[in-house]
């Protein structure tokens, strides 16, 4: 068999073997950076992976970023720019942007999904117990998606800082006052006009109203699961 032969079966074989890798990967036809498409606009997802950022535009600046199980609206695209598929994603609370749905290749791995359905859970049918009167729960603060749980809420509750520094904003995710480092200690007080000591704030971090004394008083951020810092950290604690 002539060499010219030879080498044409072999380009061949190899296309073959391509073409079925990508098919393999459901890649998108439009968009081949990113696999096929499983969100449309009005449908409700969350973050699959470790992280998903936020940004301004398709492939613009990060403005945020989203840690795993943080759900959303999709609320317009899809928009294919630099080859991968953003959809515009609004989380709640003012929070909205761009975050790209899929990646085929990427520092982190191949064929990921950053952003899935929320898996639909059919409810099992069971027995219907005899009903037994129970104390009504304690009011908590309910979960924020980058915090861990919170700890501090209750006024006349006294705590300290658990890092190097933390920052006393006039809102929660408002601007910054001051930055008080450790190991200053406070005491949770009461809001002016009212409301809880402890709130979620519109990006996504439990917010606590301390008072450091001498007039120096504000909202903290309590903890952060995801930070340029490190995970799963608690900025501030009840005092030991």
């Amino acid at each position: 068999m002539k060499k010219s032969v030879v080498l044409l079966i072999v380009l061949l074989l190899s296309l073959g073997v391509v073409a079925g890798l990508v098919q393999a990967q459901t890649v998108d036809p439009t968009c081949t950076g990113s696999l096929v498409s499983r969100l449309a606009v009005g449908d409700q997802g969350q973050v699959a992976r470790e992280f998903s950022t936020l940004r301004d535009a398709p492939a613009g600046n990060p403005i945020q970023i989203m840690p795993t199980g943080a759900q959303f609206t999709v609320i317009g695209g899809p928009s294919c720019d630099s080859n991968l598929i953003y959809l515009q994603l609004d989380y709640g609370g003012g929070v909205t942007g761009w975050a790209n749905e899929s990646q085929v290749a990427s520092v982190w791995g191949t064929n990921l999904y950053w952003l899935e359905p929320i898996p639909v859970v059919t409810p099992t049918p069971t027995a219907t117990p005899t009903a037994t009167p129970t104390p009504p729960p304690t009011p908590t603060l309910p979960p924020c998606s980058g915090s861990l749980a919170n700890q501090l809420n209750t006024v006349g509750q006294t705590g300290e800082i658990n890092r190097v520094f933390s920052t006393l904003r006039s809102e929660p995710a408002g601007p910054a006052i001051e930055v008080v480092y450790s190991p200053a200690t406070f005491t949770v007080a009461a809001p002016p006009g009212g409301g809880p000591s402890a709130v979620c704030g519109a990006d996504g971090l439990t917010y606590v109203y301390i008072d450091y004394g001498g007039g120096m008083e504000g909202w903290a951020s309590e903890s952060q699961v995801i930070s340029i810092y490190g995970r799963d950290l608690y900025w501030l604690v009840p005092s030991s």
